[in-house]
């Protein structure tokens, strides 16, 4: 998005040569109050997968947080 920082991310190779055309990846969507949104546009506390840039980033491997139970469906 304009104005943020670049970040190194896991990305697929049909995500991965989309970013290097300069076309915006295909996105989790996930709902958040009531709404559809791309999983990066829900607060980290509320989201793994934003929380974690879908697996990318900071902390436990993703594995590991699903495992523990980080993630329900039911949410």
């Amino acid at each position: 998005m304009p104005g943020r920082e670049p970040v190194r991310a896991a990305a697929c190779a049909e995500c991965a040569g989309r970013v290097r055309r300069g076309v915006a990846p295909s996105a989790l969507a996930v709902r958040h109050r009531g709404r559809t949104v791309p999983h990066f546009e829900v607060p980290a506390d509320a989201s793994l997968w934003a929380a974690t840039g879908y697996g990318s980033f900071g902390g436990p491997p993703l594995t590991d947080r699903v495992v523990r139970g980080d993630f329900a469906r039911a949410r």
